[in-house]
């Protein structure tokens, strides 16, 4: 999305239909708060692994409650977690990415309870509001699965007719960790495949 945009422009170029759900979700009463305990962080984990079992997604998907600390530390980055309550119940989220002219939506997940309500859709529309409060100039939604054209990629492709083409930098930081991880995979590992990191790679 660009952000340079005024909040109307960006809306009346939505999908009409998506247009009036988002209204009818601001409508409904949800609350939509920045995370500022650790308890909010460890709330978000496990509805995000419980997000990760309903899609049936591999393994290296789950990342744990210290990876999403970790990128929530002030110290070293301004990334937040925006939260959607329904009353005192949190029933979407999402960690957000913030560089110097970019927002990027990182990892969301939804409430099991709420998947046929979508709040996503409004946290979406949140997101490139916070975007815009930062003086951002893109929210980039990502694509799909491994670069696909998938369901994913079509929920996102609702919100902007605009495309990149995206590039993701390979590099090793420390050698001798990636190579134990390696290892631990042995004999799983397609040892002719060009996926990275290595010891990632899906089994199939």
């Amino acid at each position: 999305m660009d952000l340079s945009l005024s909040i109307e422009d960006q809306r009346s170029r939505y999908d009409k239909r998506l247009k009036r759900q988002i209204k009818k979700l601001r409508e409904s009463g949800y609350t939509i708060k920045k995370a500022v305990s650790s308890h909010e962080i460890a709330e978000f984990t496990e509805m995000y692994h419980k997000n990760m079992d309903r899609l049936g997604a591999n393994k290296s998907y789950y990342f744990d409650e210290k990876y999403f600390t970790g990128l929530l530390n002030e110290n070293e980055f301004k990334n937040e977690l925006v939260l959607i309550y329904d009353g005192n119940e949190m029933i979407c989220g999402a960690l957000i990415l913030i560089s110097e002219n970019v927002v990027r939506n990182h990892l969301s997940a939804t409430s099991e309870k709420y998947v046929k309500e979508s709040p996503s859709k409004l946290l979406t529309d949140e997101i490139s509001l916070i975007g815009r409060k930062l003086g951002k100039k893109i929210f980039h939604l990502g694509g799909g699965v491994g670069g696909k054209e998938d369901s994913l990629f079509k929920f996102k492709s609702h919100f902007s007719d605009l495309r990149i083409n995206d590039s993701i930098w390979c590099y090793v930081n420390d050698q001798e960790s990636y190579n134990e991880l390696i290892h631990k995979k042995g004999l799983e590992l397609n040892q002719q495949s060009t996926f990275f990191p290595a010891y990632r790679q899906i089994k199939k």
